[in-house]
């Protein structure tokens, strides 16, 4: 299991009245039967304001990490502004 801790970052708008949350990356294999009962555990967790679970079915393209983008830099930029297709609503949590 490998853990980055990006750290204590401003939301690109309000969740739950937070304004800031602190962004962990984890890496990690499981049983895929578990999946299921890691992501109830994390929905159980009033601490977590929102969660990404992705299946990694290969090895990361040559160049990607899970590090942190750098501030200033281009690297990560297309996330915070990343607006949903007109007329459709983000899904998951």
């Amino acid at each position: 299991m490998a853990a980055s801790h990006w750290g204590k970052r401003t939301l690109a708008y309000p969740i739950k009245g937070k304004e800031t949350g602190y962004y962990v990356v984890e890496q990690f294999d499981a049983d895929p039967t578990l999946l299921g009962e890691l992501e109830r555990a994390i929905k159980l967790d009033e601490t977590v304001l929102r969660y990404l679970l992705v299946l990694n079915e290969g090895l990361a393209p040559v160049g990607a990490s899970a590090e942190a983008p750098q501030r200033g830099s281009s690297r990560g930029a297309g996330i915070r502004g990343r607006r949903c297709p007109r007329g459709r609503r983000w899904t998951g949590s």
